[in-house]
């Protein structure tokens, strides 16, 4: 599989592209065609979220150090941190579960009923074995949406052709040559 294209910026800070500035010129100018030109935007309910918050500005701020601080980017890095969030409450119960689970185990003198220690236990160990499909299935979509927004970065940079395109005149078309 070949390599993505480098971006315009990089060619001309590594200045030792075979590219003549037409070209670099040309890929600049589609470069800047792939964004909007306007900042992300917060959704209310990340904003309310502080985790959400947190991981949203954190990504913004990566996102703004490599030129990608773009609206059209505002959906997946919004839907980022509300999941990035959930993962983060689901880890927080998942912890006390497994802390009432050594409380559980830790009282287990207190029953007096095998059975009814055997029950408490197992229905906390069913309730960690959910919580642990479900950060599985969380995790998956982060992977996927980091993936995803790596992937949508380097296409649009592979989608800019490495030569501009060479007008022929329509008379010269015309008549072969």
């Amino acid at each position: 599989m070949a390599r993505p294209s480098k971006p315009a910026k990089l060619i001309a800070i590594e200045g030792k592209a075979h590219r003549t500035k037409k070209e670099l010129a040309h890929r600049s100018a589609k470069e800047a065609e792939t964004i909007s030109g306007f900042p992300m935007k917060e959704d209310p309910a990340v904003k309310k979220d502080t985790v959400a918050h947190k991981i949203f500005q954190s990504t913004r701020k990566m996102m703004k150090a490599i030129g990608k601080d773009d609206l059209l980017y505002s959906a997946v890095v919004n839907r980022y941190a509300v999941i990035s969030s959930e993962v983060h409450r689901l880890e927080n119960s998942r912890m006390m579960s497994e802390e009432l689970l050594e409380e559980l185990r830790q009282s287990r003198d207190d029953y007096s009923n095998f059975k009814e220690y055997a029950e408490a236990a197992e229905t906390i160990q069913a309730t960690i074995l959910e919580i642990d499909k479900q950060l599985k299935a969380k995790r998956q979509q982060l992977f996927s949406i980091e993936k995803e927004s790596c992937m949508t970065i380097a296409s649009a940079l592979r989608s800019i052709p490495k030569t501009p395109e060479t007008k022929t005149s329509a008379l010269r078309e015309a008549l072969g040559g």
